[in-house]
């Protein structure tokens, strides 16, 4: 009985987990094949995938179908704890500008990341980056 309940339990968790995910980046998730071969330069788009590479706030992600560049922000802005092999959804705008390594198909400015159940958020919407208006120090 207790099994039976468990599984039940489960099961409604993962379910809500992907209702909330949809409606909280109000996107269609797409691959990035589907992405890469469409028309989406400017356009908000959201990929579901695993980190592959991760380091100072560069991460690419990979879904069997391509890999992609994670355009974040500066570490003095925030520091973006994400680590290989993480799964995350990330939603954020295709960028034209080509890729900084080899290693991806395109860039994808990143606004929100969705990992373990939580938001991470990086910048509200398109447009100019809140941190360039931001004065830092540098370390």
């Amino acid at each position: 009985m207790l099994r039976k309940f468990s599984v039940v339990i489960i099961a409604v968790a993962v379910a809500a987990g992907v209702v909330v995910e949809r409606v909280l980046t109000n996107v269609e998730i797409r691959t990035i094949a589907d992405v890469r071969s469409s028309d989406t330069t400017g356009g908000t788009v959201a990929v579901r995938g695993r980190i592959v590479y991760a380091s100072r706030n560069q991460f690419i992600l990979s879904d069997g179908t391509g890999r992609i560049e994670l355009s974040t922000c500066p570490l003095w802005y925030k520091q973006v704890r994400l680590y290989e092999d993480d799964e995350v959804v990330v939603v954020g705008q295709v960028m034209d500008n080509p890729s900084l390594t080899t290693r991806s198909d395109f860039v994808l400015s990143v606004y929100k990341i969705f990992h373990r159940g939580k938001v991470i958020e990086i910048r509200k919407r398109p447009g100019k980056p809140p941190w360039t208006s931001h004065r830092h120090q540098n370390p």
